[in-house]
């Protein structure tokens, strides 16, 4: 199902092939997920996993305004949206030094190129990680120290 203009209809099919692969997940979030469902009495196949208080698919509209916008600002994150939790995601991996081609596989890009001009201004902080790599394959000294570390600015293209 797919909301389109506040109007529920099946969704159409992803748009590259690229845009639907199986993904490896946490045991123990499968397992939570499992739960759920047990607990909420769903257990066939195509049941929805989360679903409207009233049963169906929760929309769209109704939770952003109902949940999601209430609960990012309790916690002082007003205007963070769900595309900023995909952004947020290729910054964990990244932080987690996964492969590029995973981190391309798993937000469905069928471009790696695509992935980091997408989601690469976003990671201005991994450069601090490179240079403090940089500087003790180089100099052999921990770059960490701030007093050995020197910010310098090149052209852009």
């Amino acid at each position: 199902m797919a909301e389109v203009e506040g109007v529920l209809m099946e969704a159409a099919p992803v748009k590259t092939k690229s845009s639907f692969s199986p993904i490896n997940t946490p045991v123990n979030l499968i397992d939570m997920l499992a739960e759920h469902l047990r607990r909420t009495g769903r257990a066939q196949p195509d049941n929805l996993v989360f679903q409207a208080p009233e049963g169906g698919p929760v929309r769209a509209g109704n939770f952003r305004n109902r949940v999601w916008y209430p609960a990012v600002k309790s916690v002082g994150l007003g205007g963070f949206t769900f595309d900023s939790l995909r952004h947020s995601s290729v910054g964990f991996l990244v932080a987690a030094e996964a492969n590029p081609l995973i981190i391309q596989r798993r937000v469905g890009n069928a471009s790696i190129n695509t992935t980091f001009d997408v989601y690469g201004p976003d990671l201005p902080e991994m450069d601090e990680g490179v240079a403090q790599v940089m500087g003790t394959l180089v100099f052999g000294t921990d770059s960490r120290d701030p007093g050995k570390r020197r910010r310098i600015r090149r052209p852009r293209n």
